[in-house]
């Protein structure tokens, strides 16, 4: 008889996207979440990922820095927040989507990939009223260079 193990992936973690799409330019908002963030994209229409939404305004950031898994991501995001100026507050409100954008990278030949977000990092997520998008890439063997 053979025995089959199952590989489990525990670390599938790639990286964390905050999206916003609002009705009016996003620059300023954008600006005052540096230097913690960086925009990866910030512009009006064009595509947001979502039906409805193609004439509005709409960013995507990221972290400065590499974050080592997805609860230091989302603190990076989270501290950003926490030191908005009132009036970027209020147009943080005035959004109509803002996003976390879990990325995981799910590994060939695993039976299960496995990650965990702390209590504190849901806290934060609901605090800045930020939907939680979990995009899982598969892997694709790159073609060998002959």
């Amino acid at each position: 008889m053979t025995k089959t193990h199952r590989v489990v992936h525990t670390s599938p973690f790639l990286n964390v996207d905050l999206d916003l799409v609002g009705d009016s330019p996003l620059e300023p908002l954008v600006e005052a979440l540096a230097p913690g963030l960086f925009a990866l994209h910030a512009a009006k229409g064009g595509w947001t990922g979502r039906p409805g939404l193609r004439r509005c305004w709409w960013a995507r950031l990221e972290g400065a820095n590499v974050p080592k898994d997805p609860d230091a991501a989302v603190e990076a995001i989270y501290t950003a927040f926490t030191l908005l100026p009132s009036a970027r507050r209020r147009d943080w409100r005035a959004l109509r989507v803002r996003e976390l954008s879990l990325g995981l990278d799910v590994q060939p030949a695993t039976f299960e990939n496995r990650l965990l977000l702390s209590a504190q990092t849901l806290r934060h997520i609901a605090e800045m009223a930020c939907s939680l998008e979990v995009v899982a890439y598969a892997y694709r063997a790159r073609a060998r260079k002959r």
